[in-house]
């Protein structure tokens, strides 16, 4: 977990980048572990940030 509730993804080509929860992930308080598979919406302006939008 990095600063300002950001986690660092490692996705399925290798890339890492730095996602934060979604609204509906943090009111639903759902706990994300070292090693949880996660579903990441990339931003259009920065390929590098993006947001979690659901657990596997």
């Amino acid at each position: 977990m990095l600063p300002n509730a950001l986690f660092r993804v490692r996705l399925a080509t290798g890339r890492v980048v730095s996602a934060g929860a979604s609204q509906t992930l943090r009111h639903a308080i759902v706990r994300l572990l070292p090693g949880a598979k996660v579903m990441v919406e990339l931003s259009r302006h920065d390929p590098n940030r993006g947001k979690i939008v659901k657990k596997l």
